[in-house]
C-alpha cells in the first residue's frame, strides 16, 4: 500500500464552556486534521491538536512541521503492521524528532486506513465534574441519572475547605456504586495534599491524580494518607522511571497527544500492567475524530470496561463529525466509520496549502 495523498486542514470549533488552562482561557478549540489517502483510494483521518497551556508545541509549530512532512511521505510504501503495537513504524519515514501531537495525529490517520473490524464495542466513559460548589452537585446528580459508572472531580485550584466539602458531597450523591476519582493537577504542596487526603480518607476514592506539585513527594503522600495515586503530568518526563519509582501508584493516565504516540502509550500500558498498575486512556479536548480514535485505542487495549477520560467531548458545541458522537449510559461506541463522508462539517475546515 502506497501513500498517494496528504492533506492538512485547520479547524476552530466553538465550546459549550471555556477551557481554563494555567496560561489562558480558551473559548474555541483549534487544531488540525490530516487526511491520508492510498493509491487504492482508502482514506484515513487523524487529528493534530496540541492544547495551549499543556502541550509543549504550539499550533504554529505543528502546522509547519506537518507541512514539511508532506513531500517526505508522499509516495512512500506503508508497512503492513502499522498498529499501536506493530513493528512497521520503524520501517516508515517518520522523523524521530516529531512533536508529540504531530506523531500522534499521523499514527491515528494511518491506523484509520484500516477500518475497525469485529463485533461492535462500546467503551465506558468517566464523567468529568467541574464548576463551582453549586454547579458540581447538579452535574453529579445528572451523571448518576445518565448511567455513568465513574466520575472525576477536579479538586486542585479550589480552596481547601471547599475541596474537602465538595468531595464528600459528590460521594453522597453518587453513592457507593459509582467510582469517584479526583484530580489535583499538581496544585498542592505536600502538607496541603496530606491535609486533604486525611480529611477524605474514608470517602472511598478510586484514586487521585497528581496530588503534589513535586512528584517526588507522591510516596510520602501515599504513606501518610493511604490514598491511591494516578500519574498524569509526571508521565511526560520519565514515564517508565515514574512507574517503577513511586509507591502507591494505582493508575496511569494515558494521553497519546501529550505522550507522543499511540505506540508509546501502548508500550507504557503494557509495562504498567506488569507492575499491577491500571492504564486509563484519556483525552485532551480533541474533536470527535480524536475522541473516536482514543475510544478505539481503549478497546484495542481491552480497556472497554475501565472508564476512560473521554468526557471532554461534552465541551464541544459543534463537531466535525455528523452526527456528533453520542455518549449513552456512560458509554461511547467504538466501531464507527471514519470515512470523509462522516466528516459532515466541512465548513468548519480550512485547507492549508504548502507555503
Amino acid at each position: 500500500m502506497k501513500l498517494a495523498g496528504f492533506d492538512l486542514f485547520e479547524y476552530e470549533l466553538p465550546l459549550t464552556q471555556p477551557i481554563v488552562t494555567k496560561d489562558e482561557t480558551l473559548s474555541n478549540r483549534r487544531g488540525f486534521l490530516v487526511k491520508l489517502s492510498t493509491d487504492s483510494g482508502v482514506i484515513g483521518w487523524g487529528e493534530i491538536a496540541p492544547l495551549p497551556g499543556f502541550s509543549r508545541e504550539s499550533l504554529a509549530s505543528v502546522k509547519q512541521q506537518t507541512l514539511k512532512l508532506k513531500s517526505t511521505l508522499i509516495g512512500s510504501n506503508l508497512p503492513d503492521d502499522l498498529t499501536p503495537r506493530g513493528k512497521g513504524w520503524s520501517h516508515w519515514r517518520l522523523p524521530g524528532d516529531l512533536a508529540p501531537s504531530v506523531r500522534c495525529g499521523l499514527e491515528l490517520a494511518v491506523w484509520n486506513l484500516h477500518p475497525a473490524q469485529g463485533p461492535r464495542k462500546t467503551v465506558l466513559v468517566n464523567g468529568l465534574l467541574t464548576g463551582d460548589r453549586e454547579e458540581v452537585p447538579h452535574s453529579a446528580y445528572e451523571m448518576v441519572r445518565l448511567g455513568y459508572k465513574a466520575v472525576k472531580l477536579k479538586v486542585g485550584g479550589r480552596p481547601m475547605d471547599e475541596a474537602i466539602e465538595i468531595t464528600w458531597k459528590v460521594r453522597d450523591i453518587v453513592g457507593d456504586r459509582v467510582r469517584l476519582r479526583l484530580d489535583a493537577n499538581r496544585a498542592w504542596s505536600l502538607d496541603q495534599a496530606v491535609k486533604f487526603g486525611q480529611a477524605v480518607s474514608t470517602c472511598d476514592i478510586d484514586y487521585i491524580e497528581e496530588p503534589t506539585a513535586d512528584p517526588a513527594n507522591l510516596g510520602v503522600f501515599f504513606s501518610e494518607c493511604g490514598m491511591p495515586v494516578a500519574l498524569d503530568e509526571t508521565l511526560s518526563d520519565s514515564p517508565i522511571k515514574a512507574l517503577e519509582e513511586f509507591r502507591g501508584i494505582k493508575a496511569i493516565i494515558l494521553k497519546p497527544t501529550f505522550l507522543g504516540s499511540f505506540q508509546k502509550a501502548h508500550d507504557l500500558a503494557q509495562r504498567a500492567r506488569t507492575l499491577g498498575i491500571q492504564p486509563i486512556v484519556s483525552s485532551c479536548f480533541e474533536s470527535g475524530i480524536g475522541i473516536l480514535g482514543l475510544a478505539r485505542f481503549a478497546a484495542y487495549l481491552s480497556l472497554e470496561n475501565i472508564p476512560a477520560g473521554l468526557d471532554t467531548y461534552r465541551w464541544l458545541h459543534e463537531d466535525l463529525l455528523s452526527p456528533m458522537l453520542k455518549i449513552d449510559r456512560g458509554r461511547i461506541e467504538v466501531n464507527l466509520p471514519m470515512e470523509s463522508a462522516h466528516i459532515g462539517k466541512m465548513d468548519w475546515l480550512r485547507e492549508i496549502r504548502d507555503g
